[in-house]
């Protein structure tokens, strides 16, 4: 994704979310009684919507060091990010208990250092500023975390990784057709 894109990408959905929580959900849903999904969970369905995501977010991401992760290629795990609130890596999953997106992520962070495997993340290239900044402070509080910007080109990663964990999504499939090892936390399309 370019940085004009992404920069496009929030204006629209700053304005997208403001025009969904004021007419939506203020008008359509409270004042008129719409119980439609969109005018009743209008306020959570949100990506960019406060400047502080904007001003804030870059200071959590990692340099991307290629001759380090790929000198550790064999004790490191590739995980893309996911576009959150997504139908397929929440209620569409496999098990309630893998619902909530974060929790489950955090939970799988976890398993892998307790493995003692780096976890390299990178973030969504359309999800750029949309992510709530405490779910970058947890992440960055995981020792054995690196989080990289949406930026970082997803090819650059598999020339020094070999191990990608997924939820859903294009870079596993991308990953299986150059014959990397994907790793599946629910099951899905291609599971």
């Amino acid at each position: 994704i370019s940085k004009l894109s992404a920069y496009k990408n929030l204006l629209r959905y700053f304005t997208s979310y403001y025009y969904r929580y004021v007419f939506r959900y203020l008008y359509q849903y409270k004042l008129c009684g719409n119980l439609g999904y969109e005018h009743r969970f209008a306020p959570y369905l949100k990506g960019f919507y406060t400047l502080k995501q904007f001003l804030f977010s870059n200071k959590y991401f990692d340099k991307f060091d290629k001759p380090s992760i790929e000198s550790n290629r064999k004790r490191s795990v590739y995980i893309p990010l996911h576009w959150y609130p997504e139908a397929t890596i929440d209620y569409w999953t496999d098990s309630p208990d893998k619902a909530n997106y974060y929790e489950n992520l955090f939970k799988v962070i976890r398993f892998y250092k307790d493995l003692g495997i780096d976890v390299i993340l990178k973030e969504h290239p359309a999800f750029f500023s949309c992510r709530e900044i405490y779910v970058y402070k947890t992440l960055k509080e995981f020792s054995n975390v690196t989080l990289l910007s949406p930026f970082v080109k997803t090819q650059d990663l598999f020339e020094v990784i070999d191990n990608i964990v997924v939820w859903n999504g294009s870079t596993g499939v991308e990953a299986l057709m150059i014959d990397k090892n994907v790793y599946c936390t629910t099951k899905s399309y291609y599971s």
